[in-house]
């Protein structure tokens, strides 16, 4: 793919304090059309129509726009991007969408602490403190005008920078960008010039006591620091920040968690490349309970090893290991994720001492000059007296009797205590050794070779050996995968359990051994997976260095965990299972419920947090124990070195003598992947999320077309079907209606963690669910008579082209996880993506509505999974309710409901309103005058002035409703042929089932095992 970059000096800090979240509202209305391409959502239709994507962001001091798309459409692309900032239309109303973003962010404790964070500065005036998201109480009054004037006065070409990249020549890309962007009026120099640094005298020296929602411990420690941009090239940041993150023994992190006080730490510099004030350098620790307690003491070892770190005086060839380590980071950029590394190099650009030689030869990251001077005097700015420490818990014991007005968020300050004691804190501090798995990566010039499938080069009972040899043309990356398969950890919630916790403390084990590999650009995991455990690593290092971190890997995997460090990490994971209750987005958690109900070893994380609170140190130790008893491993190694099958045996060779089980499992014992076929129909699951602050409802709408079994056409025409619906969908529900701010549909498709082949449409916002699903259902039909039906046929053409540009846009280092997925999963299926494709060019139009026809048109659907996420506050109608009315009636209650001020149902029943809907429909009332009878029907009928959107829905779901009933009238649905009352489980007057425990309910459904239905490779 071609990609590009605009990066605009202009953010938040721009802001009028009247309109704040100005800059980000003018982020979304650019691309709501322009002059020269005026449909609302042209620009992310034409992109999605060419495999791309693209996206934006806002932040203190700029706004950078970027997109990736194949490169036929590349010109085309820059020139829509261009438009942007030459005659953007700005007439949409976005203070809804970007209110429902700001809603989304309510209850999440890192993004409160980050805005508590800007926001202290706001007391002096300083511009970093706007409040950068924006709502409706500060944006309800920014009329078009007020956006035009911002966008007239600030965007500027003079503060603008862009970065283009692709497969062009470079004077073909010049010529290309100079078309699209000379448009583009130049007004000077238009930033933002802010000398007065955020963190002032009266903030420095203080403790910032804040309140956080979930069960979680965070401590910050901000110093003001100097304006460093002069200095760029000699990346002093980046030094005291590899200095600090050390994650080896007597490291600032290992001794924290020695100590039990923190499980991690976190170093980053804000507002580095954009403000002549300087930045602000910050040090952040996820403390534990104890650690929160002792917060002093954890304060005290930071600064303690700053000190210690500073005694000897900074260590060049540490600084040569940094610039060698930022050198293999950008020879991976440039063979990966090109988008990340344009964006950063258009920010960077923002910088008037920048060389341009830097940007020109494309060492801008990678410029370093050592300058020990430089790096002593701004670690001399790391003191407690030029420094503020933020501490966040749920409950400090003491009254926060200060509110931040945006987020509600409770502190209070109070003076940092004067001295730290870190005399004993110097001493145990460590500095950094030599880096054994740093070697120059040099990148070559041979063309990219992959093979089109891995090869299976050993099948015993103890294992199989896959190898494929993968080279990209830039450097050769290389990855060895391991699953460690045992009968034992899929049985039970509590043997899940166990395999998960066994698996975090093995990570945080080779993390603490192997931090010297993950520094160097090396890549591992160990995870649980449903069967047993998955370890990947990887890297642009010689396969040797690989199987090294491998072998310490396995060594650990053998060792035992002693009670503490059980306690620990089970205290850890249970303050990270009750917290997803109150920091999982609502759309998130929706999409959760379909895999409960039809995966057989899939656990709610309710049932996980139970067995946790009653799992013994014996019963968990008798558990590890048995995990290599019987084992059978798996493997794939891919990469330059792959292609030798000596080296690929003596691998896996090695790997079984450092596992050393005990026998291999039969083949009647492995464990298999087992998922439910539901009984046609449709499923309701209501969930209560429990975050307090949380405001959204989110609906996930899942149909399914068929199972893991389908053919390949099947999988093809379901995936053309989500791609085309996707930005239809997105436009209808979120730009058009405004239900929420995510409105997003997807293909889902048969693998390991699932048994079907579905379309899935997810909705989040302050709508009520059932609102919510009729839209849905609307869009589903007139999706298929106002789409499909219109579609030409060059537009087809075109649509099955861009599935196919997307399908095979798998980028070389990819392949080794597009490999792994099918020999994980038991699939075998390595010739799944050629074979869907050519499946997509023989598709007819007729074909395509036909199957939509058959299974995803409302009234059709064979098997549907409807999960209604409910806010903590929302009113939901109780189950008898649910069970005795149709969903019409249920959503035409609830936006009535919506109209009302102190959150009550309207005095009158559902009962009342169902037979005042059944009327209408039966004596043909019209919308209009329904809604007249209504308002005479109910007493004290609620207001509607100011309240436009809940009046146009609740009028929408009366038409709704009316016509449902007229249906029902016409067509009495027939109750299902089976009886599910004894799984949880209890049928309503429309024939739907709603579910109460999903445990008890697919328990009742049949089971078939995720197929294995295609071609395996064996040997001769």
């Amino acid at each position: 793919q071609s990609v590009a970059s605009v990066c605009v000096d202009i953010g938040s800090c721009a802001d009028p304090s009247e309109f704040q979240g100005l800059a980000h509202m003018l982020e979304h209305l650019v691309f709501m059309g322009t002059a020269k391409y005026p449909e609302p959502n042209d620009f992310d239709t034409f992109i999605s129509q060419n495999a791309g994507y693209s996206n934006a962001e806002t932040s203190g001091f700029m706004t950078w726009y970027h997109l990736a798309i194949r490169h036929d459409a590349f010109g085309r692309a820059l020139d829509r991007l261009a438009q942007f900032f030459v005659s953007p239309l700005l007439e949409c109303n976005e203070v809804s969408v970007v209110h429902a973003e700001f809603e989304e962010t309510l209850g999440n404790d890192t993004m409160r602490f980050q805005h508590l964070s800007r926001a202290l500065s706001k007391e002096g005036g300083h511009p970093v403190g706007q409040f950068r998201a924006g709502n409706h109480s500060t944006l309800n009054n920014a009329e078009a005008t007020v956006v035009r004037r911002f966008f007239d006065k600030y965007y500027s070409a003079d503060a603008m920078h862009l970065v283009v990249l692709g497969a062009l020549s470079l004077d073909q890309m010049t010529e290309m960008a100079v078309n699209a962007f000379s448009e583009v009026p130049s007004k000077g120099d238009t930033r933002i010039h802010v000398h007065e640094h955020p963190l002032s005298d009266k903030q420095l020296g203080t403790l910032v006591r804040f309140q956080t929602l979930g069960d979680v411990y965070i401590l910050d420690i901000s110093f003001a620091v100097p304006d460093m941009r002069m200095h760029y090239t000699r990346n002093v940041e980046d030094y005291v920040a590899g200095i600090l993150c050390l994650d080896g023994a007597e490291s600032l992190v290992s001794l924290l968690r020695e100590r039990g006080w923190a499980n991690s730490i976190r170093v980053s510099y804000s507002d580095r490349c954009t403000a002549e004030f300087g930045g602000i350098f910050h040090v952040g620790v996820t403390c534990t309970p104890e650690g929160f307690r002792r917060y002093e003491d954890v304060v005290a070892l930071v600064f303690g090893c700053i000190e210690a770190a500073n005694s000897g005086g900074p260590l060049e060839w540490f600084y040569r290991e940094l610039e060698t380590l930022d050198r293999i980071a950008q020879v991976r950029a440039l063979s990966s994720d090109l988008t990340e590394w344009v964006v950063k190099v258009s920010q960077g650009m923002g910088n008037p001492y920048l060389d341009p030689s830097h940007v020109i030869t494309g060492t801008l990251q990678t410029c370093y000059r050592f300058d020990g001077q430089e790096i002593e005097r701004f670690m001399s700015f790391l003191r407690p007296s030029n420094c503020r420490v933020m501490l966040g818990a749920r409950n400090h014991g003491i009254e926060l009797e200060s509110e931040e007005p945006h987020f509600g968020i409770k502190y209070r300050i109070e003076k940092l205590v004067s001295s730290l004691n870190t005399a004993n804190c110097t001493d145990v501090f460590c500095l950094p050794t030599p880096n054994e798995f740093l070697v120059p990566v040099v990148p070559h010039d041979n063309h990219e070779k992959y093979a089109r499938k891995p090869e299976l080069v050993r099948s015993t009972g103890q294992c199989e050996l896959w190898v494929a040899e993968i080279r990209t043309g830039v450097v050769s990356f290389n990855t060895i995968y391991l699953y460690v398969e045992n009968p034992v950890s899929g049985q039970s919630a509590q043997t899940a359990m166990c395999m998960r916790l066994f698996a975090v403390i093995v990570r945080d084990w080779v993390n603490e051994q192997l931090q010297q590999a993950r520094r160097a650009g090396m890549e591992y995991s160990v995870s649980a997976a449903a069967n047993g455990l998955t370890i990947r690593v990887s890297g642009i290092q010689p396969m040797a260095l690989l199987l090294l971190v491998l072998q310490r890997i396995l060594g650990i995997l053998r060792r035992q965990p002693d009670i503490h460090e059980f306690l620990k990490h089970k205290e850890a994971r249970k303050r990270y299972y009750a917290n997803l209750d109150h920091q999982t987005a609502p759309s998130e958690m929706a999409t959760w419920y379909p895999e409960y109900l039809t995966k057989r070893d899939a656990w709610h994380y309710s049932d996980c947090l139970r067995e946790l609170e009653t799992l013994e140190y014996s019963k968990f130790l008798g558990f590890v124990n048995q995990l290599f008893v019987e084992t059978r491993l798996v493997m794939l190694i891919t990469g330059a070195l792959a292609k030798t099958e000596a080296e690929a045996h003596r691998i896996l060779d090695e790997s079984i003598a450092a596992l050393a089980p005990t026998s291999p499992i039969s083949d009647f014992h492995r464990p298999r992947e087992l998922a439910h076929e539901l009984y046609p129909g449709t499923y309701q699951y209501h969930v209560a999320h429990k975050g307090v602050r949380n405001t959204h409802n989110a609906l996930c709408y899942t149909v399914h077309v068929g199972t893991a079994g389908n053919s390949r056409r099947s999988r093809a025409m379901a995936m053309l079907l989500a791609h085309m619906a996707r930005r239809a969908f997105f436009d209808q529900m979120r730009t058009k209606e405004q239900l929420g701010y995510a409105a997003t549909c997807m293909w889902v498709g048969p693998g390991k963690a699932h048994g079907t082949n579905a379309l899935r449409f997810v909705v989040q916002g302050a709508s009520n669910p059932w609102f919510i699903r009729l839209r849905i259902e609307a869009f589903l039909h007139a999706f298929r008579y106002g789409y499909l039906d219109t579609l030409s046929d060059c537009e087809f053409a075109q649509t099955v082209q861009s599935v196919d540009d997307a399908c095979r846009g798998v980028r070389v280092e990819q392949m080794a996880a597009r490999f792994w997925a099918h020999i994980e999963a038991g699939h075998y299926d390595f010739d799944q993506t050629a074979a869907v494709c050519t499946q997509l060019h023989s598709l007819r139009l007729v074909d395509l509505i036909e199957f939509w026809d058959t299974f995803v048109q409302a009234q059709n659907a064979q098997r549907r999974i409807v999960v209604h996420v409910w806010a903590h506050d929302a009113l939901r109608q109780p189950s008898g309710d649910i069970r005795l009315y149709a969903v019409p009636v249920l959503a035409l209650h609830s936006c009535l409901a919506s109209l009302l001020d102190n959150n009550t149902y309207p005095n009158v029943t559902l009962q009342e309103l169902d037979e005042f809907v059944r009327g209408c429909a039966r004596n043909q009332v019209g919308t209009g005058k329904a809604l007249n009878k209504l308002r005479a029907l109910i007493a004290h009928f609620p207001g509607e002035e100011g309240k436009e959107k809940q009046t146009s829905q609740l009028q929408c779901a009366l038409e709704m409703a009316l016509a449902g009933a007229a249906d029902a009238e016409e067509a009495p649905q027939c109750a299902p042929q089976w009886r599910l009352e004894n799984a949880e489980a209890w049928r309503t007057e429309s024939n739907e089932w709603v579910v109460d425990d999903y445990l008890s309910f697919k328990s009742k459904h049949p089971i078939h095992g995720l197929s294995i239905p295609f071609h395996r490779t064996t040997l001769d």
